[in-house]
C-alpha cells in the first residue's frame, strides 16, 4: 500500500471477519474471492494488510488466542469458586452448540481439517487448548486441595 495512502477499514474488524469466515467453511473451504467478499476489503488490501491467505488465518487463529481462548482463561483465572470456574466455562463453550447461529469453534474446526498436515498450525491451535486445559486442571486440583472435590480423581 502507498504510504501516503491511509487504509478504508478497521484492521480488528475485518480480521474478525476472516476468523468468522474461516470458521464457517474452513481454511480448505475458503477462496479469496468470497474471503474478500466477507471482509469487505480489495485484493490489495488483503495482501498489504495480512498476507497471503495462510498468513491471514494465522492472524485469525492468534486473534482469536487474544479475544476468545484469553477471556475463557481469564474467566477460569478469576472465577472465586474453582468448581464455579470450571461449570461456567463448560458452561459457555457448550452453549455454542445451542447456538443455531454458532458455525463451531475455529480451533476445534481447524485443528480437524489441518492439523494432520500442518504441524505448524497443529502446534499453535494446541497451544491454545492446553492453555485452556491447564486452568482447567489447576483450578480441579485447587477444589481437591480445599476438600470440594475428592482427591484421587482424574
Amino acid at each position: 500500500m502507498p504510504s501516503g495512502r491511509k487504509k478504508q477499514f478497521d484492521t480488528v474488524l475485518t480480521l474478525e471477519k476472516a476468523m468468522l469466515h474461516f470458521t464457517q467453511h474452513g481454511f480448505n473451504g475458503t477462496n479469496i474471492h468470497d474471503l474478500l467478499q466477507s471482509m469487505g476489503i480489495g485484493r490489495q488490501s488483503l495482501y498489504d494488510t495480512f498476507g497471503d491467505k495462510r498468513q491471514l488465518f494465522l492472524q485469525c487463529v492468534d486473534q482469536y488466542e487474544n479475544q476468545f481462548a484469553a477471556g475463557l482463561l481469564d474467566l477460569i483465572k478469576t472465577e472465586p469458586d474453582p468448581i464455579d470456574a470450571v461449570e461456567k466455562t463448560f458452561q459457555l463453550v457448550l452453549g455454542l452448540g445451542d447456538d443455531p447461529d454458532s458455525k463451531g469453534c475455529l480451533v476445534t474446526n481447524s485443528l480437524v481439517e489441518l492439523g494432520p498436515h500442518d504441524p505448524e498450525v497443529a502446534q499453535r491451535l494446541r497451544g491454545i487448548l492446553t492453555k485452556l486445559r491447564g486452568g482447567i486442571e489447576d483450578r480441579l486440583k485447587e477444589a481437591q486441595a480445599s476438600g470440594r472435590l475428592p482427591g484421587q480423581k482424574n
